[in-house]
């Protein structure tokens, strides 16, 4: 499973509850991200670079990530929550302790690299950027954008 299908799994787990199986997690991210997609006014083409593991290239698509990140409660107030993407991330390390311990260290690096950003829309970018950038150093593999 790749990793944007994880990430939108984990955020319908945190937001819908834990008790829903991986086909309504599906549904519910979906969901979650069709209603994004409307209140800030993002493209299609916005969701189609997510699904092809891709950063979208407008602003309303960065705020689209925002409000998907805020609905998680990975951001709060338009900025990063180190322990809201702990909680997030929960349903799908279980009882593993060395990747819980891995993924607070991945969220104490980007919230150190992201520190208070004054503009919601650009720091969900850059939390992506920073999960990109650092997860495989704390053994979360991130896909290859599809061509």
């Amino acid at each position: 499973m790749n990793c944007f299908v994880i990430f939108a799994l984990s955020l319908s787990a945190t937001v819908f509850g834990q008790s829903l199986s991986e086909d309504e997690m599906r549904e519910n991210a979906r969901k979650l991200m069709t209603s994004c997609k409307d209140k800030v006014g993002a493209s299609d083409a916005d969701v189609e670079a997510l699904k092809m593991h891709q950063m979208p290239e407008s602003r309303e698509g960065f705020c689209m990530l925002e409000c998907v990140f805020d609905s998680a409660k990975i951001m709060q107030d338009g900025k990063f929550s180190k322990s809201g993407m702990i909680e997030g991330f929960k349903p799908l390390i279980g009882d593993d302790k060395a990747k819980l311990e891995s993924l607070e260290k991945l969220s104490a690096t980007c919230e150190s690299e992201l520190g208070d950003g004054e503009d919601k829309c650009e720091t969900a970018k850059r939390l992506v950027e920073c999960v990109i950038k650092n997860g495989k150093t704390h053994g979360f593999e991130v896909p290859p954008p599809r061509e």
